[in-house]
This record gives structure tokens, C-alpha cells and sequence, in this order.
């Protein structure tokens, strides 16, 4: 069998089945509510509680093949996995692949997220995320620091606290799930399943 996320496997004789390997039992993918649950532990434990993890260990370092490690520098790595689920979560919900559309997708969940206006969000997509996307770090406006809050935007800067931001999205992301998980939203739970049908 093959792992789709930490906790579910799939065997490929077998497409329309996945397995909870934390419950020892076989869930059919094509219902809504296994889709969560394999898309919440997707996004958990293979990104989100990483970049976690990465924050638990701030004020101590390490020794790493010879050479100190301090946490402190995971900032950018922490930023990036918590900037990538941006994309990704707001295409489930606007049922919307961002294929040649990765900005308007990126800058409507940004705006959602951390209600900020939509100059902030443009600046935040072309500093932040194409930055470390494309350039592979931040762009010239963005300072990092934890002891900001979780993003601020100055006349001529992008201030960023990469644990604080980190623990928006996943306050974002907890949202999200309990919403899909209540089965209550129509229009949400369809458009998570009309990209999740795209995507897997």
C-alpha cells in the first residue's frame, strides 16, 4: 500500500478505497467525509505540523554536521509551508484551480485570512510568496522577526513573525475543516469536492 497522507494508505489494485491505519479499517474515498479526513491529515501532518514543529525549539540550537543550528533560522521554511496553504486551501474553497490564476486565488485568501485590503495583499503575493517561490527568499520589503505580530505592513516594509503567521493558518485551517466537517455549507462542501475530484 501506498501513503496518501501520514495516517491513510491506498493500494492501487484498490483505487476507490483508502485505509485509516489509526482505526485499522477501510473508508471509501468517494464520500465526502473520508475526503476530509485525508485532506485535514495531508495538510497537518505532512506541512503544518512541521513547520510546528520547527517553532517548538526557538531559543535553543543544536549541532548539525559540525555546525550550530539555531531555529531562529527556520523562519523563511516556516514561512514558506505557511504561505503555500494559502493557494491551496482557497482553490477547495472557491471550487477554482488556480491554474492562471494563482494570484487572484492567492490574494483572495490573504484578504480572507488576515483581512488585509487588496493593496496589501498584492504586496504581500509579489514580496512573500512570489519571493520565496520564485527567487527562493523573501523579496527586498520583507523583514522577519518574531517578535512581530503575525504581519504588518509599514509605508516601505512587510513585517512578518513567521511562527505568529504560522499559527493564523492553522487557526485558518481548524476553521476550515470543523466547517466541512459540520456538512452544513453546501456551496463549501461542493467545491471542496469539485477540486478535490481535480486533484486526485
Amino acid at each position: 500500500m501506498i501513503a496518501i497522507s501520514k495516517h491513510f494508505k491506498q493500494d492501487p489494485a484498490s483505487p476507490g478505497k483508502v485505509f485509516d491505519t489509526r482505526k485499522g479499517e477501510w473508508l471509501d474515498i468517494n464520500n465526502t467525509h473520508a475526503r476530509v479526513l485525508v485532506y485535514e491529515d495531508m495538510v497537518k501532518t505532512w506541512f503544518l505540523e512541521v513547520a510546528k514543529y520547527l517553532t517548538m525549539f526557538v531559543g535553543q540550537k543544536f549541532m548539525v554536521d559540525n555546525e550550530e543550528f539555531d531555529p531562529n533560522e527556520a523562519g523563511f521554511v516556516i514561512l514558506q509551508i505557511a504561505t503555500s496553504y494559502i493557494e491551496g486551501k482557497q482553490q477547495y474553497v472557491l471550487g477554482c484551480s488556480s491554474m492562471g490564476l494563482s494570484k487572484d486565488i492567492s490574494v483572495k485568501g490573504m484578504k480572507k485570512i488576515f483581512n488585509i485590503n487588496e493593496r496589501e495583499a498584492n504586496d504581500f503575493y509579489d514580496q512573500v510568496r512570489c519571493g520565496l517561490f520564485h527567487d527562493g527568499i523573501t523579496r527586498k520589503k520583507v523583514w522577519l522577526h518574531n517578535d512581530f505580530e503575525p504581519l504588518e505592513f509599514t509605508s516601505n516594509n512587510i513585517k512578518v513573525s513567521p511562527n505568529k503567521f504560522l499559527s493564523v493558518i492553522e487557526e485558518d485551517f481548524n476553521d476550515y475543516i470543523n466547517r466541512l466537517k459540520a456538512g452544513n455549507d453546501d456551496d463549501l462542501i461542493n467545491n471542496f469536492n469539485k477540486i478535490w475530484n481535480e486533484k486526485h
